[in-house]
C-alpha cells in the first residue's frame, strides 16, 4: 500500500510516500533528531496523525515477528523442525535419541523469534555465517561440524538484530510528547547582544592590561627593592671589612712600638 502523507520538520514540509522503507527512513530521521530536556526525549516537532498511526501499525507487526516461540506452541515446533533439519546433516551430531538433542537446542531459543531460528538455520545450510580468522577476515564458518547450541543462538540474535532496533527506534519516537523550545531572538535583538558582548569583551580586555600593568610594575618595584638591599649589604660588608683591617693595622703598630 502506497499512501502519501506529509510530514512537518520546523518551518519546512516534506511529503514522503508511505512504503516500508520510507517508514523506515522517515523514523530514522526522527530518531537521529531526538533531543533532551532533562530526563525526556524531545523532537523539533511531533509526527503527525497519519505518520504515527503508520508507525503504530508498523510497532505492532514487529511485535507479532519478534514474539517468542515459547508463546506458541506451532512456533516452537516449526523451529524444532528446523532445528532437526539441520542437526540432521552432520555426521558429529549423530545420537541414539536426535529428538533429544534438537529439543535441547530448541530449549536454548526458546525466547528467541521463529523467523530469526529459520533463517539462522537457512544461513547454516547456505554457509551464511562467518568467522574471522588471526588476521580478522571473514571465512565461512566451517560445513564438517553442527554449530552448538550457543552458536546458533548467536545466528539466531544476529537475524533478529535489525528488526529489534527498529522496533526500539519506532517506541523511543512514539513515546515522545514534549516539542523542543529553541527561543526565537529578532534581528534587533541579536544586534543588541552582539554589541554588548563586544563592549563586555573590550572592558574585559582592558581589566586584563591594566591588570598585567600592574603586575609589571609591582614587579618592577619589586626588582629594585631587592637591587637596593643587595646594595646596602654589599656597601655594611665593605665598611666592615675596611673598619676590620683598620682596627687590625691599629694593633699591629701598637704591637710593633711595645
Amino acid at each position: 500500500m502506497a499512501n502519501d502523507l506529509t510530514t512537518t520538520e520546523g518551518k519546512e514540509v516534506s511529503t514522503d510516500t508511505v512504503t516500508l522503507q520510507g517508514l523506515q527512513t522517515t523514523v530514522q530521521r526522527l530518531y537521529g533528531a531526538l533531543g533532551k530536556d532533562g530526563t525526556r526525549d524531545t523532537l523539533p516537532s511531533l509526527p503527525p496523525p497519519q505518520l504515527r498511526q503508520r508507525m503504530r501499525a508498523r510497532q505492532l507487526d514487529l511485535n507479532t515477528r519478534l514474539r517468542p516461540i515459547s508463546m506458541a506452541s506451532a512456533e516452537r515446533d516449526r523451529a524444532f523442525k528446523a532445528i532437526s533439519a539441520l542437526l540432521g546433516g552432520y555426521l558429529n551430531i549423530k545420537s541414539d535419541n536426535p529428538q533429544a538433542v534438537a529439543a535441547g537446542y530448541t530449549a536454548h531459543l526458546i525466547e528467541q523469534p521463529l523467523f530469526a531460528i529459520l533463517q539462522a538455520c537457512d544461513d547454516f545450510k547456505n554457509r551464511g555465517v562467518y568467522d574471522l580468522n588471526a588476521d580478522g577476515e571473514r571465512v565461512p564458518f566451517t560445513i564438517d561440524h553442527a554449530p552448538s547450541a550457543f552458536r546458533l543462538l548467536d545466528q539466531v540474535k544476529k537475524c533478529a538484530a535489525d528488526m529489534r532496533e527498529e522496533h526500539y527506534h519506532i517506541g523511543r519516537v512514539l513515546a515522545v510528547k514534549h516539542i523542543a523550545t529553541t527561543p526565537i531572538i529578532s534581528p534587533d535583538e541579536q544586534a543588541r547582544v552582539a554589541a554588548a558582548m563586544r563592549l563586555r569583551s573590550m572592558e574585559l580586555g582592558a581589566v586584563a592590561d591594566a591588570g598585567r600593568q600592574a603586575d609589571m610594575t609591582k614587579t618592577q618595584r619589586d626588582a629594585q627593592e631587592a637591587r637596593d638591599r643587595a646594595a646596602k649589604i654589599t656597601e655594611d660588608g665593605i665598611r666592615r671589612r675596611a673598619a676590620f683591617s683598620a682596627e687590625q693595622e691599629a694593633q699591629s703598630y701598637e704591637d710593633l712600638v711595645r
